[in-house]
């Protein structure tokens, strides 16, 4: 849409003089304006903006009949074209850890000028920007993945996908993840617990509480180590672990009575891990293998296991 520009001379009393010549000029796009001032003082231009974006300028030189410029000529008029928004949307955060994540943005509109730069920008307040934490990755339009590092365990943080051209910087959505917990590069625990019998109507105490120790490391989210119990035997142990949660599972065989007798257990372990503590409750599952094979007997209770 074309502006209108105005244009007043006035002579050292402030009155309006007429019959000055314009000339009126501009480097994009057209102008259109009147050549001489009116009896009013008054000139005025037609402006359309051009093409290319970015300050554009018109100039208008007011002469008198000498060709000469008067005083306070020429006067410049400027705007700012501006071409379609940046069109673009953060991915959702994907590959969690305690210090760092994937996400990324797809770009659909560059605006109408080339996508110079383009990434991820993150902050533990909402609607990060380019100031805060960034990533760099590539130019142009289209999908695009980042990652992102150096993030402290536990904390939430929000991220946003960003793209740079001439005109400017936009931004994607806002999302927001929270990082794992740092796991313990050595988690050992020892801890005491009641079992209570089930399957029958007599749920009175039939063992504990004793004391158990577990050694375990974690792989990411994969647990795996030795657990002892009270004939002082170690059995393998393995899990996952997805904050604040975990599972644990054991199984193993003993034999006793110069292999008279062997029996199958199955321990199950299921919980939380807050402030150190490992807490929740147990299943244990016993069966007699050898001479006969007996049904399940379950025995269940809760454990605190405390990292030391």
């Amino acid at each position: 849409m074309p502006d209108l520009l105005y244009v007043k001379v006035v002579d050292q009393q402030s009155n309006p003089v007429s019959n000055i010549n314009l000339v009126w000029s501009t480097t994009n796009g057209s102008v259109t304006g009147s050549a001489l001032t009116q009896t009013d003082g008054q000139g005025n231009a037609t402006w359309t903006l051009g093409s290319t974006e970015g300050t554009q300028t018109v100039k208008v030189e007011a002469k008198d009949k000498d060709g000469k410029l008067i005083k306070g000529s020429p006067i410049e008029f400027t705007a700012i074209a501006k071409g379609d928004s940046i069109i673009l949307t953060t991915d959702n955060i994907t590959s969690i850890t305690s210090t760092s994540a994937v996400s990324g943005g797809n770009i659909t509109n560059d605006g109408g000028s080339p996508i110079t730069a383009r990434g991820v920008c993150w902050s533990t307040l909402q609607n990060p920007t380019i100031a805060d934490n960034k990533t760099s990755d590539g130019t142009g339009t289209g999908s695009f993945t980042s990652n992102i590092t150096g993030l402290t365990p536990s904390i939430t943080y929000y991220v946003r996908a960003y793209a740079t051209n001439s005109i400017g910087t936009n931004y994607g959505n806002d999302v927001s993840f929270t990082t794992l917990q740092a796991s313990s590069p050595k988690p050992n625990f020892s801890g005491g617990y009641f079992i209570s019998r089930i399957g029958s109507s007599d749920s009175t105490q039939v063992d504990g509480p004793y004391s158990i120790y577990m050694s375990f490391l974690y792989t990411g989210s994969v647990a795996s180590g030795i657990m002892s119990v009270r004939n002082g035997r170690s059995y393998q142990i393995s899990g996952t672990f997805s904050s604040p949660n975990f599972n644990l599972t054991s199984h193993y065989f003993e034999e006793s009575g110069l292999v008279l007798y062997s029996s199958e257990y199955t321990w199950e372990f299921s919980g939380t891990l807050i402030n150190n503590l490992y807490s929740g409750t147990f299943k244990l599952t016993t069966r007699g293998i050898t001479p006969n094979v007996t049904e399940p007997f379950i025995q269940y209770g809760t454990f605190e296991l405390a990292n030391f």
